[in-house]
């Protein structure tokens, strides 16, 4: 049997096997934005945040406490970054709502005209104040739902931290949807969601194509994380039978020396990808600075 060596090294643990070495490295990453609001408090928001004002033209949002607060009652309360992305995409906010009779809160993307209340186009993930999570479309102002199948309403208690959040997958010209929330969450990111805890899949047939992204909320909302990744990591330049492991997770095989892992229900940043051969040995690791999203591209080299 060929001996194995591995060693450390800046790049992350490089493998040699058969008088080769190999190195895993990241080159593209697929973290677009993200913000978790730990600066000190302020009317706005900051860090290139827009918002829209309600009727009495009062500030909607300010850092309080390392978060974002939504401070008037008044409605829709939109804050959102403008970024041009178009592909596969993965958004998700930490949440809560402090009002438990009355408020509503959620995630937004594709979205188009946010600084109008009256005209903008969104998708969104939203809890009112029947504490329902509902995935829904919003048009020229108007919002309707999209989970109209029976026991797409998920009924949440959401006066804890959850986290909400929205998966768009390109399919042809079709826009997959999936939405999800999970029940109490103690930090940031330690779990993945649980997949029952989805609250729907929708197919858009004409989807919007905005490229504006964020968040919704009135009554005193708080968002303590959001950011905006890709769906899907890959790692390319893989050999016959080599795994792929991400964190604890269970090793993917690849095919065509490529593995695509979805991101859709694992909890983000992760941390480390292992590259094992057909006999089990390590052949790379790496830990990336910045932790694991989906939308990051990896090569075996």
């Amino acid at each position: 049997m060929t001996r194995r060596v591995v060693r450390a090294m800046m790049a992350g643990k490089l493998g040699v096997f058969g008088g080769s070495i190999f190195t895993l490295t990241r080159s593209t990453s697929g973290l677009i934005f993200a913000d978790d609001f730990n600066r000190a408090n302020q009317d706005g928001l900051g860090n290139s945040w827009a918002v829209t004002t309600n009727g009495a033209g009062a500030t909607d949002y300010q850092i309080v406490s390392n978060r974002a607060e939504c401070q008037d009652a008044g409605t829709k309360n939109l804050a959102y970054q403008d970024i041009a992305h178009a592909g596969d995409f993965i958004v998700q906010a930490n949440i809560q709502l402090q009002d438990a009779t009355s408020g509503g809160l959620g995630i937004l993307a594709r979205c188009s005209d946010m600084d109008n209340q009256g005209t903008y186009d969104a998708y969104k993930v939203y809890t009112d104040n029947n504490k329902i999570w509902r995935t829904q479309k919003a048009t020229n102002g108007a919002t309707a739902n999209l989970d109209s199948a029976a026991g797409a309403d998920t009924a949440i208690d959401v006066i804890n931290f959850r986290m909400a959040r929205l998966v768009g997958e390109i399919s042809g010209t079709d826009l997959l949807l999936r939405s999800y929330c999970t029940t109490d969450l103690a930090t940031a990111q330690t779990q993945d969601v649980d997949p029952t805890l989805r609250v729907a899949e929708v197919t858009e047939a004409a989807p919007l194509t905005g490229s504006q992204f964020g968040f919704q909320c009135n009554n005193l909302g708080l968002v303590e994380l959001y950011f905006l990744c890709g769906r899907s990591l890959t790692i390319s330049g893989l050999r016959d039978n080599d795994t792929v492991t991400l964190d604890a997770r269970s090793p993917v095989s690849e095919t065509a020396g490529t593995v695509t892992i979805a991101m859709d229900t694992y909890a983000m940043p992760a941390s480390t990808l292992t590259v094992k051969d057909v006999y089990g040995s390590t052949v790379a690791t790496l830990t990336p600075s910045g932790g694991i999203y989906g939308g990051d591209v990896f090569a075996l080299a």
